[in-house]
């Protein structure tokens, strides 16, 4: 039992990062001991999470809705003037709104670079700030996780772990913050250059003693 979470990003001096939510068969099923019953009863499981994003700390939440199984996109890093030392931050929250614990990993795959031999991914830095709970600042990224480039956070995604993985309880929630840094050193050659590529979040149900499948 597996859902998708799938987002987009276009990365250059012409940003575009799309945030999106897929899914699945979100129920499955499981026997447990009824106290109050000598019978076996047949309970349902929901496997379900909500990806939401912002732009400023300050901003309400912006929720990525799913509808019947489509994929429902909204653009959250979009800029046209991206420049040497240029810095975006945006906050993403993942919330279990299921009856069953969930884990999560994180994959970042590409799927187009242009132009050819010219890869920005290269000059643009990925910073996570984990758990945050305020407005990001200058301070904050000098102790904030380096993810590497974008070119090595895609290069990491092959790892079966992904860039990132954990686990969320009933009801728990996790926000964090995705930095994107264009390096200072960047020059001309990356002027015209742009890269898409997906930022998958999967989701799949946490085993525990308390459920036998």
């Amino acid at each position: 039992m597996k859902k998708t979470i799938k987002t987009l990003l276009r990365s250059g001096l012409v940003c575009l990062f799309c945030i999106s939510l897929l899914t699945s068969s979100s129920y499955a099923w499981y026997t447990e001991y009824v106290e109050d019953n000598p019978e076996k009863a047949l309970k349902s499981q929901v496997l379900s999470a909500e990806l939401s994003w912002k732009e400023s700390w300050t901003d309400s939440w912006t929720v990525v809705k799913e509808t019947g199984g489509s994929e429902v996109t909204s653009a959250i890093f979009q800029y046209e003037k991206w420049e040497p030392g240029y810095t975006q931050v945006r906050y993403v929250n993942l919330e279990n709104i299921g009856n069953v614990p969930l884990q999560y990993c994180l994959k970042v795959s590409e799927t187009e670079t242009h132009p050819v031999g010219v890869d920005i991914a290269q000059v643009i830095d990925v910073y996570f700030i984990e758990d945050v709970n305020h407005s990001v600042t200058k301070a904050d990224l000098a102790t904030a996780k380096y993810a590497g480039t974008l070119a090595q956070v895609i290069l990491a995604s092959l790892d079966h772990d992904g860039v990132a993985h954990g686990s969320l309880d009933l009801s728990a929630e996790k926000t964090a913050a995705i930095v994107l840094h264009m390096q200072e050193t960047a020059d001309n050659t990356y002027k015209e250059a742009y890269k898409i590529f997906d930022l998958m979040i999967s989701i799949s149900e946490f085993q525990t003693s308390s459920t036998t499948l």
